[in-house]
């Protein structure tokens, strides 16, 4: 956490009266008690009362589990509430290291080979992004023509539910949990050009089908694999293979970041 660049943008949103509920960490910032309580000071200053803190096998992968009993050790200390996410995981973490990171076939020796299958039982998982490599290989796959049949209201929802968004540092609006589709805010509250994102018009009002009839018939997109985990699993892909068609970005903008797609996929 920057909190000097963290807290600018809370005082923005004071100023502009919208209400912050929490913030979010995963705890990599901690360094030492005395520094933690001096950020969760200047946090508390500006109106911020709870710190939501990831706690999961998934972050452990890069943050050592000290870093995050340190930050909510400071909370305590200072009277910031802690909303820990998810506090199940606490007692498996405990288990392990705390001042080392661990991967998940760690957690595995560990708890046995069902461990990675059980996680979303304890929490709520999306299976997009990179969730899709990991829960892939565990996970019942579903052909491409069974995903085809019904796609066009599951992705409509997602396009349509304003109740949970994202804004990337490069400002631009993402939709639900639609990890590498987004466009600039300032389209926002008007209609989007279909001559320009192309790729959205055909999730919006066709679903994951309509994509994939239009990557095969103009960009000679082939499936990798006969089956999937499940619809967003096979959009993924397609918008990998189309992206690297589109190098400089100006066929299919809504293709963005850039680093989401430089990220290379497990198949």
């Amino acid at each position: 956490m920057d909190s000097k660049k963290l807290m600018p943008v809370l005082a923005a949103a004071v100023e502009a009266g919208v209400a912050i509920d929490y913030v979010e960490t995963n705890c990599a910032w901690f360094k030492d008690s005395g520094h933690a309580s001096a950020v969760i000071k200047n946090l508390f200053k500006t109106g911020v009362h709870t710190l939501l803190i990831s706690i999961s096998p998934f972050h452990n992968e890069h943050i050592p589990y000290a870093r995050v009993k340190g930050v909510i050790d400071a909370c305590r200390s200072n009277g910031v509430k802690v909303f820990p996410w998810v506090d199940s995981f606490a007692g498996d973490l405990s288990r392990l290291d705390e001042n080392k990171t661990h991967s998940l076939s760690e957690f595995e020796q560990v708890f046995g080979p069902n461990y990675l299958e059980s996680i979303p039982e304890k929490y709520w998982i999306h299976m997009g992004g990179r969730a899709l490599d990991t829960f892939r290989p565990v996970y019942p796959l579903q052909r491409v023509q069974h995903i085809l049949v019904d796609s066009i209201s599951s992705c409509s929802r997602v396009f349509s539910d304003t109740t949970h968004f994202h804004i990337d540092l490069y400002g631009n609006y993402i939709p639900g949990l639609c990890s590498g589709l987004a466009f600039p805010m300032e389209e926002l509250g008007k209609p989007l050009d279909p001559g320009k994102y192309l790729l959205l018009e055909q999730l919006i009002f066709k679903g994951i089908r309509g994509l994939y009839n239009f990557a095969c018939r103009n960009w000679g997109y082939i499936p990798n694999r006969k089956s999937y985990l499940n619809h967003c699993d096979l959009c993924t892909e397609i918008r990998y293979y189309l992206f690297n068609l589109d190098k400089d970005g100006k066929l299919f903008p809504e293709l963005s970041p850039d680093g989401f797609y430089a990220e290379p996929r497990t198949d």
